[in-house]
């Protein structure tokens, strides 16, 4: 399981996400799960920007878009 940083369109900040695929890489386009914020909308696609973070939290789940 990989810890992945994420960029995501209009977000303030760059959302840290677990993905289960060990091929992903940098620059590769992820689909990302709806945030209870008004930020992330359902089914929104970002770009990995790191595969790992110093994050220590719970981690939602993205997938490969």
């Amino acid at each position: 399981m990989k810890r992945i940083v994420v960029r995501l369109t209009g977000m303030p900040f760059d959302p840290t996400y677990e993905i289960d695929d060990d091929s992903t890489a940098i620059g590769d386009r992820v689909r990302v799960p709806p945030s209870a914020s008004s930020f992330i909308e359902e089914g929104e696609v970002g770009t990995v920007i790191a595969l790992e973070s110093s994050y220590g939290g719970p981690c939602k789940r993205a997938v490969r878009a």
